[in-house]
């Protein structure tokens, strides 16, 4: 079983991973992205400078929990004054802001989960909510 500190040390070889060789591969969790990113998904990220971002685009940004990819809405200012406005493709409601400090990377593509990745993960679900898949014969 992972632990927070488990957690946080994968967290900080990754970051380590993006500054040094400017690129990352990371395995997306959660819905927060559906339709355009699944979870189970591999992203490659691409280390950037804040002024080659730009609205539309999907960052990789730090946060108090650790990081979050979501899609870039808005600037609001100019220069190291600025908030960046990030929410997921799936969310109502936009993140906390971030300052462009914050932002690591941006997301250059996307490999979509394997089918048998998603059929597990589906029969995962269903086992967990109590519910049996009997095996064909």
């Amino acid at each position: 079983m992972s632990t927070d500190r488990d957690r946080e040390t994968t967290l900080q070889l990754a970051l380590e991973c993006l500054a040094g060789a400017g690129r990352l591969r990371l395995r997306v969790t959660g819905a927060s992205m559906l339709p355009a990113i699944a979870s189970g998904s591999y992203v490659l990220i691409r280390r950037c400078a804040a002024a080659e971002v730009m609205p539309g685009d999907v960052v990789l940004a730090k946060t108090a929990d650790g990081v979050r990819l979501h899609r870039l809405i808005e600037i609001r200012g100019y220069g190291t004054d600025a908030w960046w406005i990030t929410r997921g493709d799936n969310n109502g409601y936009c993140d906390p802001p971030l300052s462009h400090a914050d932002v690591l990377g941006v997301l250059t593509s996307v490999e979509p989960p394997e089918p048998a990745t998603k059929l597990a993960a589906w029969r995962s679900r269903l086992l967990s909510a109590g519910l049996h898949i009997a095996r064909a014969a």
